[in-house]
């Protein structure tokens, strides 16, 4: 009598050890994998890869995320034609940002505001420099990377989002950091304590 209920006791701890062991101890190739499709994809996308896409800049050369992966890391800066509190974010990611490795994508679909190089003519005008890095139309591409508020910043390596800052950013010091940094953050700037996590 006594060895049925052993062996019962023995099947139910067996069966609920994984309902209460320690988390920590969970190795990683037990981890569910993050889907980045659907409803339920990461926060702005960060671990997921971003869309290819292939689209005109205002210097009339195509970009594309393939093209833009090949020299490692880069941004992808969503903002809009209209959106002139973004100029400070803009002018600390052009101090910071090294030439080539930098797109500005305008996130607003209207036709009122889909003219790029007016959008850089009066932004180089606005904050009195010459900017370097290639405006482009990219209302779609906003939608698939999940921008809802901007200014935007996506750092992106080989093709995966790999951080996110949204809202007014204007330290380049600290931009020129996050960019480097092994483990960068996500967040609204202003609320983040750091570089790192």
């Amino acid at each position: 009598m006594k060895t049925p209920l052993l062996l019962t006791l023995l099947v139910f701890g067996a069966s609920i050890a994984g309902c209460i062991s320690d988390p920590e101890s969970v190795s990683v190739s037990e981890e569910v994998e993050t889907s980045c499709e659907g409803p339920d994809y990461p926060v702005y996308r960060v671990g997921c890869m971003m869309e290819n896409f292939s689209l005109l800049g205002d210097d009339n050369n195509t970009y594309n995320r393939t093209s833009m992966d090949e020299d490692g890391r880069w941004i992808a800066y969503f903002s809009a034609v209209w959106c002139t509190h973004c100029e400070p974010t803009m002018q600390a990611l052009d101090d910071s940002i090294p030439t080539g490795r930098m797109l500005v994508f305008n996130k607003d679909p209207r036709a009122e505001y889909n003219n790029i190089t007016q959008w850089k003519t009066r932004s180089e005008e606005n904050l009195n420099r010459t900017l370097v890095h290639p405006f482009i139309n990219a209302p779609d591409l906003a939608t698939s990377m999940n921008v809802t508020s901007i200014p935007f910043v996506s750092l992106i390596e080989n093709g995966e989002v790999i951080a996110v800052r949204h809202g007014l950013w204007s330290n380049a010091t600290e931009i020129g950091q996050w960019f480097i940094t092994e483990n960068p953050n996500s967040g609204v700037p202003a609320k983040l304590d750091g570089i790192e996590d």
